[in-house]
């Protein structure tokens, strides 16, 4: 609760301007007042998250609504839009600043400093599920989330942790399955993926592409047992059912994407489509936008 009231104090100190002009000198002012030094990535990323968190709407006693982010997916992009929409234009705008001309003296600046913001947020208050990371990248644009995967894969790089990508994997997950609840074309996801897939050593590349499989198919599995151990007709077993919906039309994509590029020459992606039961697509026939892509 006490969350709560130092979010209402923020928001009508620093965000209660109607004029767009002035977010940004109220957003930097509130940074500099708490974030002196303007350098602590985790304190910015736990002011930024603070003043952008929705409440719990079905609490009255005026809760943030922050443990969804470590414990609940979004079912679809409206879902999400609540979550992080907010967040999303204010990163966004203080990520223009820091990438202008006017902060090109003021530093930290640049593209490094605001994806440590970026990975800093996605461990408050704990580390967040990959679909809640995929969520605010989506809801951000591609360029920032190809930054934030290029992240990931210098710190995998820098661990040399042999051939294994696990929290590329993860994201990776996150992103085609949230992709598919937002009920947009998958393209995207597949672009990155294989710019990810360039940057690697020849020797590395099929590691990477396990990992996602890998990250793929063991969630499936998840969502396979905990359907198994509850009543077909609850709320939860509805969820599980959805879950592995959007799961199948990622995974049939993927395997299809595997042999076209070639990927699999160890047979895994005939595994791959024999591992994927045949599913109703939850995208169906809808028909989707393309200005509706993951797009800036």
């Amino acid at each position: 609760r006490d969350a709560a009231h130092l979010r209402f104090f923020l928001r009508a100190l620093f965000f209660s301007t109607s004029c767009k002009e002035k977010h940004m000198t109220w957003l930097l002012t509130m940074i500099k007042v708490f974030v002196p030094s303007g350098c602590e990535v985790d304190k910015i990323a736990k002011l930024l998250l603070l003043v952008t968190a929705p409440m719990k709407r079905s609490s009255k006693e005026g809760f943030l609504q922050l443990h969804d982010n470590i414990d609940a997916v979004p079912a679809c992009i409206r879902v999400a839009k609540f979550r992080y929409e907010e967040l999303s234009k204010v990163f966004m705008s203080l990520r223009r600043f820091k990438n202008s001309k006017k902060c090109s003296n003021d530093p930290p600046s640049g593209r490094d400093f605001m994806v440590q913001i970026l990975s800093s947020l996605f461990k408050e208050p704990e580390d967040w599920l990959p679909e809640n990371k995929a969520s605010l990248l989506l809801l951000c644009g591609l360029e920032v989330t190809k930054e934030y995967l290029k992240y990931l894969l210098n710190q995998a790089l820098l661990l040399q942790d042999g051939n294994k990508f696990p929290k590329l994997g993860d994201l990776f997950l996150g992103l085609f399955t949230m992709q598919s609840r937002f009920q947009r074309k998958l393209d995207p996801i597949f672009t990155c993926m294989d710019e990810i897939a360039i940057l690697l050593p020849l020797d590395k590349r099929q590691g990477f592409l396990n990992s996602v499989w890998d990250a793929m198919t063991n969630e499936y599995v998840e969502v396979l047992d905990e359907e198994a151990d509850l009543d077909e007709n609850s709320a939860e077993a509805c969820l599980c059912k959805d879950s592995k919906a959007h799961l199948c039309t990622a995974m049939k994509s993927l395997a299809v994407r595997f042999i076209m590029k070639g990927y699999a020459a160890d047979g895994g992606a005939a595994a791959a489509d024999a591992a994927v039961p045949e599913t109703q697509s939850p995208m169906g026939t809808t028909a989707v936008d393309d200005n509706d892509d993951m797009e800036e």
